[in-house]
C-alpha cells in the first residue's frame, strides 16, 4: 500500500472520531523514564514472539530514535504538553506501522494484543498506571491503518485490471505498484497542490454541504455518498489518472471538508474510547463507495 493512501484514510478516520491522542502519564518525561519505559515494552514484545527478529530489529531502532528525541529535549530543558504529545503520536504510529506489516507468522488481530500488552506492563513497571488510554488509542490506529491497507488492497486489484496506467500532464506521473518512496511524494505533492485549483475548491465545498445536510459526517450513508461523489467527479475530470491517484486526491479532499466543518462545530466532550467505532465507519464507508 502507498503510504500516501494510508495517510489519507488515517487522517479521515481520526478527524472522523475527533480524536487525539491522549497525554496522560507520559513515559517521555524525562530521558531515565524513557530508557526504562522502552527496554520494558521491547522486552516484553519480544517475549511474546508475535514479531520476527526484522520486526523486532525495527521496534529498537524506533526506540532509540524516540530516545534521542527525548534526551535532546531532556537536555533542553523545553519539555511541554504539546512535545509530549508528539513523542506519543510518534511512536504510536511507528508500531503500528510495523504491527500491520506482514511477517512473523502472525495475524494482526495477535500482534495488536502483543503491543497492547507490552504497553501496559512497560506503564506499569515505569510510571505505576497503566495508560489506558493511550493503550486503547494505539488499538484504535492499528485498525486504522489495516483498513487503510485493505482499501488499498482492493483499489490496487482495480488498478491492475485496468492496465495501472499513470496520470498525465505531471500528475500521478507513473503507476504507484512498486515505483517507491520517490513516486509516492511526488504524487502526494501533486495532490496537495491540486487542493488549491478552483475545482477542488468547488468540490470540498459541495463535500461540506452534502455531509451537513445528510446526517453529518458520522453517518455512513452520508460519508460513503459523499465520496463517492468525490471520486466519480475527479475520475470524470482527470480521465488520465489511476485508481490509487483518484483515491488519494478524494480523500484529501473530504479531509479538508471534515477540517471546514470542525472548525465551524462546538465540540463537546469526545469519547475517545470509542474512536474504534469511527475507523470502522470510515472503512465501511469507503468500501461502499468504491464498490
Amino acid at each position: 500500500m502507498t503510504w500516501t493512501a494510508r495517510l489519507a484514510l488515517s487522517l479521515l478516520a481520526v478527524i472522523c472520531s475527533q480524536s487525539l491522542f491522549a497525554l496522560g502519564q507520559s513515559p517521555w518525561q524525562n530521558a531515565r523514564m524513557a530508557e526504562n519505559f522502552m527496554s520494558s515494552f521491547s522486552t516484553a514484545l519480544g517475549q511474546s514472539q508475535a514479531f520476527s527478529s526484522d520486526q523486532m530489529d525495527d521496534i529498537m531502532s524506533i526506540c532509540d530514535s524516540i530516545q534521542s528525541g527525548v534526551d535532546r529535549m531532556d537536555r533542553s530543558g523545553k519539555t511541554s504538553a504539546n512535545k509530549l504529545q508528539a513523542m506519543n503520536m510518534a511512536f504510536a504510529s511507528a508500531v503500528a506501522e510495523i504491527a500491520i506489516a506482514e511477517g512473523g507468522g502472525q495475524s494482526a488481530q495477535v500482534k495488536t494484543n502483543a503491543v497492547a500488552d507490552a504497553l501496559a506492563s512497560a506503564f506499569l513497571q515505569t510510571t505505576g498506571v497503566v495508560n489506558t488510554q493511550f493503550v486503547n488509542e494505539i488499538r484504535t490506529l492499528i485498525s486504522m491503518f489495516a483498513q487503510a491497507n485493505a482499501v488499498s488492497s482492493s483499489s490496487s486489484s482495480v488498478s491492475a485490471s485496468t492496465g495501472g496506467q499513470g496520470g498525465q500532464g505531471g500528475y500521478g506521473g507513473g503507476a504507484y505498484g512498486g515505483q517507491g518512496a520517490a513516486s509516492s511524494a511526488a504524487a502526494a505533492s501533486a495532490a496537495a497542490s491540486r487542493l488549491s485549483s478552483p475545482s477542488a475548491a468547488l468540490r470540498v465545498s459541495s463535500a461540506v454541504s452534502s455531509l451537513v445536510s445528510s446526517g453529518g459526517p458520522s453517518s455512513p450513508a452520508a460519508l460513503s455518498s459523499t465520496i463517492s461523489n468525490v471520486v466519480s467527479q475527479i475520475s470524470a475530470s482527470n480521465p488520465g489518472l489511476s485508481g490509487c491517484d483518484v483515491l488519494v486526491q478524494a480523500l484529501l479532499e473530504i479531509v479538508s471538508a471534515l477540517v471546514h466543518i470542525l472548525g465551524s462545530a462546538n465540540i463537546g466532550q469526545v469519547n475517545s474510547s470509542a474512536a474504534g467505532q469511527s475507523a470502522s465507519l470510515v472503512g465501511q464507508s469507503v468500501y461502499q463507495a468504491l464498490s
